[in-house]
């Protein structure tokens, strides 16, 4: 998992930069250090969750 969030992190900064951008991910992919919120993190977008 974490070496495909490494490879998707790149082009999914690059989409989010353009804007009009909705993203679905499996749930192993938000989760630990190397997961694709910390990386969002690392590129400076504030990630929180949304409260229930």
């Amino acid at each position: 998992m974490d070496s495909r969030n490494r490879r998707w992190l790149p082009r999914l900064v690059a989409e989010l930069r353009q804007g009009g951008v909705f993203v679905a991910v499996g749930a192993l992919h938000l989760t630990g250090p190397a997961g694709l919120l910390e990386g969002l993190r690392r590129h400076g977008y504030a990630v929180y969750p949304e409260p229930p």
